[in-house]
């Protein structure tokens, strides 16, 4: 059978603010769940109506107040699903931007995840970290691979990274090593984005051994791991690798090794 949704809850989906003001002089509250049983200022927030959220937030909306168990909190949820204007919004009432899941996942990991450029922009103009790590060691920069529509996300926090003189050091083998894995439409523009960035270019082997243990050793795995490696777009992000090695041979760069293994990453 399916729920219906509560009063408050269609009053919100009809941006009904005169309604709504009726359900909150009766006692209802922008805490209160709706028929999924998910705080209704999540469906506040996904209106992306202004006004609205503004008699919310007069009637004690509380910009903490987490999704679900997972922690998602307004502001984290408004970067992954809403308009710019929302997430604005929220910043007006000065909420930390800053403020991570129990994951260690942060507003900006998911405006990154999101691969919306606009938003990412802004967020890094109010100081939100983009070297922030999530308690699976995943960066914004890592997470802004999984885009498959545009790399703008991920060439602009490569971008910040100079910005800031902060080295890559942390998240250059799991981008290489993502890049090799995923096989994704736009791998080769990835690679060539992220070598210049790089302060040493891991070899094959050492991809290798990085992906192996990042997938474990399976037979299964291996084989797949070695078609992968094996691919017709393996063999042109290889090719880049190689040349980024011999301009930096013949340009006299010297680079030490910084990568030491999956441990520590």
């Amino acid at each position: 059978m399916q729920m219906l949704s509560t009063p408050l809850e269609t009053a919100i989906q009809k941006k009904d603010l005169e309604l709504i003001r009726r359900h909150i002089a009766s006692g209802d509250t922008p805490q209160d769940l709706n028929h999924l049983g998910i705080p209704v200022l999540y469906d506040a927030l996904k209106s992306n109506d202004l006004a609205l959220l503004d008699l919310f937030y007069d009637a004690g909306m509380d910009l903490t107040f987490p999704y679900n168990q997972n922690g998602f909190t307004p502001f984290i949820y408004a970067c992954l699903y809403c308009e710019l204007q929302t997430v604005k919004w929220l910043v007006s009432k000065h909420i930390d931007i800053n403020l991570c899941t129990t994951m260690g996942i942060s507003a900006m990991h998911v405006a990154a995840q999101r691969g919306d450029l606009e938003i990412v922009k802004f967020l890094y103009t109010k100081k939100a970290n983009v070297f922030c790590y999530s308690n699976n060691k995943e960066s914004p920069l890592l997470m802004s691979l999984t885009v498959s529509k545009s790399l703008s996300v991920f060439e602009f926090l490569l971008r910040c990274y100079k910005e800031n003189n902060k080295h890559i050091d942390e998240d250059l083998m799991p981008c290489i090593a993502f890049i090799f894995d995923k096989q994704n439409s736009h791998a080769v523009e990835a690679m060539a984005a992220l070598l210049p960035f790089a302060a040493y270019i891991p070899s094959i082997k050492e991809i290798h051994d990085y992906l192996s243990i990042q997938n474990n050793s399976t037979s299964a795995v291996i084989r797949s791991l070695e078609r992968t490696m094996n691919s017709n777009l393996s063999g042109a992000l290889i090719a880049l690798l190689k040349s980024e090695r011999i301009r930096r041979a013949s340009a006299g760069k010297v680079t030490k090794t910084v990568f030491s293994g999956i441990d520590g990453l």
